[in-house]
């Protein structure tokens, strides 16, 4: 029997209510509907999880998943989105490899929204991956790169840090990352 949950939606803040108009209530009053109160942090936990148990443990089904759910957040209003993109941290190194991955994806949105996730693991190993998007066509994707670098202190991004400074649009987030590593080669002395 349709209970017709999630007929209406509404989203305040974090908190998430859901109708179901048709939920039956029992033998004196049927089809006395219901609303069932939600964070948005529960719905990220319960989401995520049953769709990764619903997949494989195989390297591409992980990458699958995580750009699933990428492609997923993009309908979420901006707030939410970035709620529901920081959140997949929480979900531990399974999704690191695969986000990392997806750092590559042709399609830019993707791979903004996978910075994004990346950065919020704040692990050493999105370091390759992210000193190549100094390079990316997309210039917002350029600063973030530019930006989780510094965030991530490794003097190891230097080099590329230096070299985006002939970027004209990524200088300044690059300047800045810099000043966050601290590496006496951030500025060679003459």
């Amino acid at each position: 029997m349709n209970d017709y949950f999630g007929y209406s939606v509404s989203i305040s803040d974090d908190t998430v209510i859901v109708g179901a108009y048709g939920k039956d209530g029992g033998l004196f009053s049927p089809d006395r509907g219901a609303a069932y109160v939600f964070t948005l942090q529960q719905i990220y936990r319960i989401y995520l999880p049953l769709v990764v148990s619903a997949s494989t443990r195989r390297a591409s089904a992980w990458v699958e998943v995580v750009k699933r759910y990428v492609v997923f957040s993009k309908s979420l209003a901006g707030w939410a989105r970035d709620r529901a993109l920081e959140s997949m941290s929480a979900f531990g190194n399974d999704l690191l490899e695969p986000t990392v991955e997806l750092l590559q994806d042709p399609d830019e949105e993707v791979r903004a929204s996978a910075l994004q996730v990346a950065t919020s693991f704040e692990d050493p190993r999105i370091l390759p991956a992210t000193v190549q998007l100094l390079k990316d066509p997309d210039w917002w994707i350029r600063i973030t790169a530019a930006e989780t670098l510094g965030r991530l202190k490794d003097a190891l991004a230097v080099p590329a840090l230096v070299e985006a400074l002939k970027d004209p649009e990524t200088r300044w987030s690059a300047v800045e990352a810099l000043g966050h590593i601290g590496d006496v080669n951030a500025a060679p002395i003459r």
